[in-house]
Protein backbone atom coordinates (compact mmCIF):
# COMPACT_ATOMS: atom_id res chain seq x y z
CA UNK A 1 0.00 0.00 0.00
CA UNK A 2 2.76 2.40 0.60
CA UNK A 3 4.19 1.32 -2.30
CA UNK A 4 1.18 2.69 -4.26
CA UNK A 5 1.21 5.84 -2.57
CA UNK A 6 5.00 6.70 -2.82
CA UNK A 7 3.91 5.82 -7.00
CA UNK A 8 1.71 8.19 -6.88
CA UNK A 9 3.43 10.75 -5.66
CA UNK A 10 6.15 10.57 -7.76
CA UNK A 11 3.97 10.47 -10.86
CA UNK A 12 1.99 13.57 -9.15
CA UNK A 13 5.50 15.44 -8.20
CA UNK A 14 6.56 14.50 -11.66
CA UNK A 15 3.20 15.99 -13.45
CA UNK A 16 3.51 19.56 -11.34
CA UNK A 17 7.03 20.12 -12.28
CA UNK A 18 6.18 19.79 -16.06
CA UNK A 19 2.87 22.33 -15.56
CA UNK A 20 5.14 24.83 -13.77
CA UNK A 21 7.69 24.24 -16.62
CA UNK A 22 4.93 24.98 -19.08
CA UNK A 23 3.78 27.83 -17.13
CA UNK A 24 7.47 29.72 -16.97
CA UNK A 25 7.96 28.54 -20.86
CA UNK A 26 4.58 30.96 -21.31
CA UNK A 27 5.71 33.61 -19.40
CA UNK A 28 8.43 33.76 -21.16
CA UNK A 29 6.77 33.89 -24.29
CA UNK A 30 4.48 36.51 -23.30
CA UNK A 31 7.22 38.51 -22.49
CA UNK A 32 9.15 38.30 -25.49
CA UNK A 33 5.38 38.54 -27.41
CA UNK A 34 5.25 41.84 -25.76
CA UNK A 35 8.99 43.01 -26.73
CA UNK A 36 8.47 42.09 -30.22
CA UNK A 37 5.11 44.45 -30.75
CA UNK A 38 6.85 47.62 -28.92
CA UNK A 39 9.53 47.40 -31.33
CA UNK A 40 6.96 46.77 -33.89
CA UNK A 41 5.33 49.97 -33.20
CA UNK A 42 8.26 52.16 -32.73
CA UNK A 43 10.11 50.97 -36.24
CA UNK A 44 6.77 51.67 -37.83
CA UNK A 45 6.48 55.26 -36.05
CA UNK A 46 9.75 56.28 -37.43
CA UNK A 47 9.24 55.23 -41.05
CA UNK A 48 5.86 56.60 -40.68
CA UNK A 49 7.71 59.74 -39.39
CA UNK A 50 10.15 59.83 -42.67
CA UNK A 51 7.79 59.45 -45.24
CA UNK A 52 6.22 62.39 -43.75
Amino acid sequence: MNEEIFERLGILLKNIQEIERLLYSREELEAKLKEYKREYAELSKELIEREI
